[in-house]
């Protein structure tokens, strides 16, 4: 589960912070369940948004790979092509042509997802 680093410290001195500002006169033990509340709902959301970030990324990855395979896939079948009939060179320069767009689709689509995720800065 990702964190916030601080994130529920600053909080409660904030909120107890609030409460002896404001004079409110909190006992202890309501002060304390008050916190724990906090912290409990905090939890709960940080959860909420890993869950979140996990199906962003499954989402990520199965489109990536399936755009990967539909042009690896169209590579595989024009080198296939070539490999049956060698000896005609008008069929081997058209699936040469074929293998050549495959694979500089692929490559564009990793670039992309390389652009994508670089640090910014």
């Amino acid at each position: 589960m990702p964190s916030l680093p601080g994130v529920p410290e600053r909080l409660r001195h904030v909120l107890s912070s609030v409460l002896e500002e404001e004079g409110a006169c909190v006992p202890a033990p309501v002060r304390e369940r008050i916190l724990e509340a906090l912290d409990a709902q905090l939890s709960t959301l940080l959860q909420d948004e890993h869950a979140r970030e996990l199906e962003r990324r499954r989402q990520f990855v199965s489109r990536l790979s399936h755009d990967l395979r539909n042009h690896l896939s169209a590579a595989r079948m024009g080198a296939q092509m070539i490999v049956r009939c060698p000896e005609n060179v008008e069929r081997v320069l058209a699936f040469s042509g074929k293998i050549l767009d495959g694979i500089e689709r692929a490559d564009r689509k990793i670039q992309e997802m390389l652009d994508a995720y670089r640090p910014q800065g």
